[in-house]
């Protein structure tokens, strides 16, 4: 049987605002055990940032 992504997606994703510091986006991916945010500028969406993105593109190169 195939599954559909309802099936398999994160229900109720967790919003950031763009202007959110790194290290507070990488403090409620811990504390809600997740791996990715939706970004959000107001109520529009700009973007997702994942936990790779906060190390390779974040802490790694000097922005955390």
């Amino acid at each position: 049987m195939v599954q559909s992504i309802r099936d398999v997606m994160t229900a109720d994703p967790t919003r950031v605002p763009e202007s959110m510091s790194i290290v507070q986006v990488a403090e409620i991916m811990r504390d809600r055990d997740i791996g990715d945010v939706i970004v959000t500028d107001g109520s529009n969406v700009v973007g997702i940032a994942t936990d790779r993105d906060l190390v390779v593109r974040g802490i790694a190169a000097g922005n955390g």
